[in-house]
């Protein structure tokens, strides 16, 4: 079973659906890496903090 959500992809310019490609719990919370389904971007996300897709 693989985890989606809707988010704004940088690359596509729209809502996309990321699915989750990996999930590694650190000292500073959980990281996450996403996938854009329409066009492969990737971003990291680091618990509620740190998103790679808004920097």
């Amino acid at each position: 079973m693989s985890i989606s959500q809707k988010r704004a992809c940088p690359s596509c310019g729209e809502q996309q659906s990321f699915i989750q490609v990996a999930s590694t719990n650190l000292n500073i919370g959980e990281k996450t890496k996403w996938r854009c389904q329409e066009c492969g971007y990737r971003s990291v996300r680091i618990g509620s903090t740190v998103d790679t897709a808004n920097a």
